[in-house]
């Protein structure tokens, strides 16, 4: 039968490395890192088919990883939809991502994708760096972040997303929940002949008044068919 999660790492696991993982085919998650892992590496993970049960009640990635501390690089990751999820609500919200990174502090994250999926990358959790990550060929938003304050995104890119209907998803979307970050070289891009995106950045931000903690954006390119400014 088709295995619920690929590889698991529970809780209480600390300083440990995953490497050059191949995982297909699974109901649940890939590949999932419960909240209590600390200071671990996850490099060249690729994952085919995951949470092939779309009916889901609850946020979930094809990969998953919670914790502290961690080095993340070299992911891509897909849930191998054709289309929306059955439960897809973003005022829930509610979706599958290709990739979820929820960093409890201090995560570094490079060259991390998520693709086939609601949406390709969502990211929570605080003060973690992502650089050279991308979403790519979702049918929602590209990119959805719940980051907490002093979270970093550098030279990072949303390519080819929104294929569910057009004027409807963006390529970065930032929950109203969401705390302050901080945003750089990034590039928006739909390709011709795909759906129209809505904005490039749809920041539902509230940020305090203290400039410390407000978000900003700079070097933001959107390249293609978007609907609005």
């Amino acid at each position: 039968g088709t295995p619920l999660i690929g590889v698991r790492m529970n809780s209480g696991v600390d300083c440990v490395s995953a490497r050059n993982l191949h995982i297909f085919g699974t109901s649940g998650e890939g590949f999932y890192s419960a909240p209590v892992t600390n200071s671990c590496t996850f490099d060249g993970i690729r994952v085919v088919g995951a949470l092939a049960n779309q009916s889901r009640s609850e946020i979930a990635g094809g990969t998953e990883i919670h914790g502290s501390d961690h080095w993340i690089s070299n992911i891509e990751s897909g849930c191998g939809q054709t289309a929306l999820s059955p439960n897809f609500d973003m005022s829930t919200p509610l979706f599958t991502c290709g990739t979820w990174i929820d960093s409890a502090s201090d995560a570094n994250v490079s060259k991390v994708s998520g693709e086939a999926a609601d949406i390709g990358l969502y990211t929570t959790g605080s003060a973690a760096t992502y650089s050279q990550c991308y979403p790519n060929f979702v049918f929602a938003h590209g990119w959805v972040d719940n980051s907490g304050n002093y979270t970093q995104m550098v030279n990072c890119k949303s390519f080819n997303n929104g294929r569910a209907a057009a004027d409807t998803y963006d390529s970065f979307y930032r929950l109203s929940t969401g705390g302050a970050i901080n945003v750089s070289e990034f590039c928006a891009y739909v390709p011709g002949g795909t759906n129209a995106m809505r904005y490039a950045i749809n920041d539902q931000g509230v940020d305090s008044g203290s400039n410390a903690i407000r978000a900003r954006y700079a070097g933001v390119r959107a390249v293609g068919t978007f609907t609005r400014t």
